[in-house]
């Protein structure tokens, strides 16, 4: 009968847990020293015996500085504490976590309102977060406001410029003002029409006339103080301004509004949008009141 020693013993499982080719039991402890320098396993620290009891089912997860010590992932969080006791005695922290990444290749998870129950992400819908994880996550890593506060138009904008969009359906108003749903905006260039939106939908007055002040040759002159605006029937038409250096390169100003105002007296103009509107605006200012070619533009506010 073959007599294992317990260090052949404690390879050969070591070799079988990490599913490399398995080895003969008539093999010396040289040779099987030997194959595991071939496989780089030397390179890395092995935890003999059982895994830590904070490893697995329970603990936070691995990518991520979880508050608990140890990780869900059995086998990387053996293999991590095996590198930093501290990661599974004491709390897996930062470094545990950036070890993990590179050592396991674990994947950090999305923000919490990414996914199902969210709303879609070429819209403002009036969720934080959107539905599809990959654009949200990518949106909300650079404009954190998109899953802490809501989802406006300006994180619409950028999911329309930044993710893969696919075919996504809206309503189409036709030239005689009806509306009919299609499955993208090529369906409603072929049958004529002007497409709604992405993820919008056929409901009364869709189809609108455009308010009076919508472009710039029909803007409307406003005084000092207060000058209400409805932006429902708006569309877009500004031009984009490269200068502005708004987020994500995305420089263009939708649903936008034109008004005219002749300085009264020298001094300095404060314009401003707070508290009057739910979602977040962009404002520019030109000099004169040219439309072709616009004055110069003396500045631009996002937020």
């Amino acid at each position: 009968m073959l007599q294992l020693t317990c260090r052949r013993v404690l390879v050969f499982s070591i070799v079988s847990l990490l599913s490399l080719a398995p080895m003969s039991f008539g093999q010396s402890a040289d040779t099987m020293t030997s194959d595991l320098k071939q496989k780089k396993l030397q390179e890395k620290p092995i935890l003999l015996g059982p895994p830590p009891a904070a490893c697995g089912a329970g603990a936070g997860d691995c990518a991520i500085a979880n508050g608990t010590p140890g990780c869900d992932d059995l086998m990387c969080c053996e293999l991590i504490c095996g590198m930093d006791a501290f990661c599974c005695d004491t709390t897996w922290d930062d470094v545990c976590a950036a070890a993990a990444i590179a050592e396991c290749g674990v994947v950090v998870p999305p923000p919490a309102d990414c996914g199902a129950g969210a709303g879609g992400c070429f819209t403002n819908n009036g969720t934080p977060g959107c539905d599809d994880v990959t654009c949200c996550d990518l949106i909300c890593t650079a404009d954190e406001f998109c899953c802490s506060t809501g989802w406006d138009q300006i994180c619409a904008d950028s999911a329309l410029a930044n993710c893969d969009m696919g075919d996504v359906p809206g309503g189409c108003c036709l030239p005689d003002m009806s509306c009919t749903d299609v499955t993208d905006d090529s369906e409603c260039d072929i049958l004529g029409g002007v497409f709604q939106g992405d993820n919008s939908i056929c409901v009364p007055n869709i189809c609108f006339i455009a308010t009076a002040n919508d472009e710039c040759d029909s803007r409307v002159s406003v005084p000092l103080g207060t000058t209400n605006f409805d932006l429902v029937d708006a569309t877009s038409s500004g031009p984009e301004e490269a200068g502005c250096a708004f987020p994500f390169g995305n420089n263009d100003i939708n649903q936008d509004l034109w008004f005219n105002y002749t300085a009264e007296a020298s001094g300095t103009l404060f314009v401003d949008t707070c508290g009057a509107l739910e979602l977040d605006t962009r404002l520019a200012i030109y000099e004169g009141c040219e439309c072709a070619p616009l004055g110069t533009l003396l500045e631009c506010n996002d937020d």
